[in-house]
């Protein structure tokens, strides 16, 4: 097998581009709660939790999302091929899940159930906007 480019290069199209996401998704969140929701979205979604075990694991996740972000400085686009299509309209897939999914949740009244929109389907719509975005931004980079 050929590989006409170097699987780890810093560059300017690499996936970072689409994994910025990643970074910016609090704000995006935020963002859409401010409007077209109530503006207690935290607490909808489960504020900090009290106990100190679960305080300690609170930071793991944003650790791993902002490591991954990290190895996709190094990781091109291979634009043009079948593959980055493919990934490019699974990762706007799951941009569209993710964002239907916030605006969902904060038009839904405080103490409510999410039932509207993408809560119809999964119970965690979130998850599974961000593993369509990951797997989008693998096959982008294949």
């Amino acid at each position: 097998m050929v590989i006409d480019k170097p699987f780890f290069e810093v560059g300017l199209w690499n996936a970072w581009i689409l994994s910025l996401f990643v970074i910016i998704h609090p704000l995006v969140m935020r963002l859409i709660d401010q409007t077209v929701g109530t503006g207690d979205f935290n607490q909808k979604m489960g504020d900090i939790p009290a106990e100190a075990a679960k305080k300690k694991s609170l930071p793991l996740p944003g650790v791993l999302l902002r490591v991954l972000f990290l190895i996709s400085i190094f990781i091109p686009l291979r634009l043009g091929t079948v593959w980055f299509c493919t990934g490019l309209v699974i990762y706007i897939f799951g941009i569209a899940i993710f964002v239907s999914s916030i605006i969902n949740a904060a038009q839904t009244p405080l103490g409510q159930v999410f039932t509207r929109g993408m809560y119809q389907y999964s119970r965690h719509p979130l998850y599974l906007s961000f593993l369509l975005i990951f797997f989008g931004i693998s096959l982008a980079s294949l």
